[in-house]
């Protein structure tokens, strides 16, 4: 156990996402989980709810995979960058509407 936020390889890691950035000393980049970040993606003839790395600002947070933690929605056309994975690959979603998904 250790206090927040624990200084490590120049990132600043977190259990909760920090609103503002400015208020941390040390490092400025952050790695952070709670929120457990989900994205829909769908066509017209099918729909996948996947989990997601979600890149906000100066922070980066991570997804979880177990059955009980929930999600959180996020929207893809807002001003995050999301990434989906399906837990064997990671893609850069387009902040489009378009469910088009480069491989990453």
């Amino acid at each position: 156990v250790v206090d927040e936020p624990y200084a490590f390889a120049g990132l600043a890691l977190r259990h909760m996402p920090p609103r503002q950035q400015a208020g941390l000393r040390g490092p400025t980049h952050a790695l952070a989980g709670h929120l457990h970040p989900v994205v829909s993606i769908a066509s017209r003839h099918d729909r996948v709810r996947l989990p997601c790395f979600l890149v906000q600002d100066d922070c980066l947070v991570l997804p979880a995979f177990g059955d009980f933690t929930g999600g959180w929605p996020v929207d893809p056309a807002g001003a995050a960058t999301v990434f989906p994975t399906d837990g064997e690959r990671v893609y850069q979603l387009p902040r489009t509407s378009d469910a088009t998904m480069r491989r990453r």
